[in-house]
Protein backbone atom coordinates (compact mmCIF):
# COMPACT_ATOMS: atom_id res chain seq x y z
CA UNK A 1 0.00 0.00 0.00
CA UNK A 2 1.31 3.37 -0.89
CA UNK A 3 1.15 6.30 1.53
CA UNK A 4 -0.27 9.48 0.07
CA UNK A 5 0.49 12.77 1.73
CA UNK A 6 -1.60 15.73 0.76
CA UNK A 7 -0.63 19.31 1.18
CA UNK A 8 -2.55 21.82 3.39
CA UNK A 9 -5.78 22.77 1.55
CA UNK A 10 -6.13 19.40 -0.17
CA UNK A 11 -5.84 17.66 3.21
CA UNK A 12 -8.50 19.92 4.75
CA UNK A 13 -10.85 19.43 1.79
CA UNK A 14 -10.47 15.65 2.00
CA UNK A 15 -11.10 15.71 5.78
CA UNK A 16 -14.17 17.88 5.37
CA UNK A 17 -15.51 15.53 2.67
CA UNK A 18 -14.97 12.52 4.93
CA UNK A 19 -16.62 14.36 7.83
CA UNK A 20 -19.52 15.38 5.59
CA UNK A 21 -19.92 11.80 4.37
CA UNK A 22 -19.90 10.46 7.96
CA UNK A 23 -22.47 13.08 9.02
CA UNK A 24 -24.69 12.12 6.09
CA UNK A 25 -24.44 8.41 7.03
CA UNK A 26 -25.30 9.17 10.64
CA UNK A 27 -28.24 11.33 9.56
CA UNK A 28 -29.50 8.62 7.20
CA UNK A 29 -29.23 6.02 9.96
CA UNK A 30 -31.06 8.29 12.40
CA UNK A 31 -33.80 9.05 9.85
CA UNK A 32 -34.26 5.35 9.19
CA UNK A 33 -34.39 4.55 12.91
CA UNK A 34 -36.87 7.39 13.45
CA UNK A 35 -39.10 6.15 10.63
CA UNK A 36 -39.05 2.63 12.11
CA UNK A 37 -39.93 3.97 15.55
CA UNK A 38 -42.79 6.06 14.12
CA UNK A 39 -44.21 2.98 12.40
CA UNK A 40 -43.98 1.03 15.67
CA UNK A 41 -45.63 3.89 17.60
CA UNK A 42 -48.48 3.95 15.06
CA UNK A 43 -49.02 0.19 15.43
CA UNK A 44 -48.85 0.47 19.24
CA UNK A 45 -51.36 3.34 19.22
CA UNK A 46 -53.83 1.26 17.18
CA UNK A 47 -53.44 -1.64 19.60
CA UNK A 48 -53.85 0.70 22.56
CA UNK A 49 -57.06 2.12 21.07
CA UNK A 50 -58.39 -1.40 20.59
CA UNK A 51 -57.56 -2.29 24.19
CA UNK A 52 -59.00 1.02 25.42
CA UNK A 53 -62.29 0.30 23.61
CA UNK A 54 -62.45 -3.20 25.08
CA UNK A 55 -61.68 -1.94 28.58
CA UNK A 56 -64.28 0.80 28.27
CA UNK A 57 -66.92 -1.72 27.21
CA UNK A 58 -66.01 -4.09 30.05
CA UNK A 59 -65.99 -1.22 32.52
CA UNK A 60 -69.56 -0.27 31.63
CA UNK A 61 -70.62 -3.94 31.96
CA UNK A 62 -68.93 -4.19 35.35
CA UNK A 63 -70.62 -0.99 36.54
CA UNK A 64 -74.00 -2.37 35.48
CA UNK A 65 -73.32 -5.66 37.32
CA UNK A 66 -72.15 -3.73 40.39
CA UNK A 67 -75.35 -1.68 40.42
CA UNK A 68 -77.42 -4.86 40.04
CA UNK A 69 -75.49 -6.56 42.84
CA UNK A 70 -75.89 -3.52 45.09
CA UNK A 71 -79.66 -3.55 44.47
CA UNK A 72 -79.79 -7.24 45.45
CA UNK A 73 -77.71 -6.55 48.55
CA UNK A 74 -80.01 -3.70 49.56
CA UNK A 75 -83.06 -5.90 49.05
CA UNK A 76 -81.51 -8.72 51.10
CA UNK A 77 -80.60 -6.25 53.87
CA UNK A 78 -84.18 -4.96 53.95
CA UNK A 79 -85.52 -8.53 54.19
CA UNK A 80 -83.02 -9.33 56.93
CA UNK A 81 -84.00 -6.20 58.87
CA UNK A 82 -87.63 -7.36 58.70
CA UNK A 83 -86.85 -10.93 59.78
CA UNK A 84 -84.39 -10.23 62.61
CA UNK A 85 -86.95 -8.90 65.13
CA UNK A 86 -89.12 -12.00 64.67
CA UNK A 87 -86.07 -14.25 65.04
CA UNK A 88 -84.94 -12.46 68.17
CA UNK A 89 -88.44 -12.69 69.66
CA UNK A 90 -88.56 -16.42 68.91
CA UNK A 91 -85.13 -16.95 70.46
CA UNK A 92 -86.18 -14.99 73.56
CA UNK A 93 -89.28 -17.18 73.86
CA UNK A 94 -87.17 -20.32 73.58
CA UNK A 95 -84.74 -19.02 76.15
CA UNK A 96 -87.66 -18.32 78.48
CA UNK A 97 -88.63 -22.02 78.48
CA UNK A 98 -87.41 -24.02 81.43
CA UNK A 99 -87.28 -27.69 82.29
CA UNK A 100 -90.60 -27.52 84.14
CA UNK A 101 -92.38 -26.28 81.01
CA UNK A 102 -90.99 -29.16 78.99
CA UNK A 103 -91.92 -31.71 81.69
CA UNK A 104 -95.47 -30.31 81.77
CA UNK A 105 -95.82 -30.71 78.02
CA UNK A 106 -94.35 -34.21 78.15
CA UNK A 107 -96.91 -35.23 80.72
CA UNK A 108 -99.77 -34.51 78.33
CA UNK A 109 -100.81 -37.57 76.34
CA UNK A 110 -101.73 -35.48 73.34
CA UNK A 111 -100.77 -31.80 73.56
CA UNK A 112 -102.86 -29.23 71.71
CA UNK A 113 -101.79 -28.88 68.03
CA UNK A 114 -100.29 -25.39 68.42
CA UNK A 115 -98.29 -26.49 71.45
CA UNK A 116 -97.04 -29.55 69.57
CA UNK A 117 -96.04 -27.46 66.55
CA UNK A 118 -94.29 -24.90 68.77
CA UNK A 119 -92.30 -27.62 70.48
CA UNK A 120 -91.35 -29.22 67.19
CA UNK A 121 -90.17 -25.86 65.84
CA UNK A 122 -88.18 -25.25 69.02
CA UNK A 123 -86.51 -28.65 68.77
CA UNK A 124 -85.82 -28.04 65.08
CA UNK A 125 -84.12 -24.74 65.92
CA UNK A 126 -82.15 -26.20 68.82
CA UNK A 127 -80.89 -29.15 66.82
CA UNK A 128 -80.46 -27.15 63.62
CA UNK A 129 -82.42 -29.88 61.87
CA UNK A 130 -84.99 -29.41 59.19
CA UNK A 131 -88.31 -31.11 59.68
CA UNK A 132 -90.96 -31.24 56.96
CA UNK A 133 -93.04 -28.42 58.46
CA UNK A 134 -89.94 -26.20 58.85
CA UNK A 135 -89.11 -26.29 55.14
CA UNK A 136 -92.50 -25.11 53.91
Amino acid sequence: MQAVFLEGAQSLTLLSLIGSWRSQCVCDCLLQATATLLEQVTVDQKEAESVRATVSKEESEVKAKAAETQALADEAKADLDLALPALNAALDSLNALNKGDIVEIKSMLKPPPLVQMTMEVGICMLLHACMPFCCV
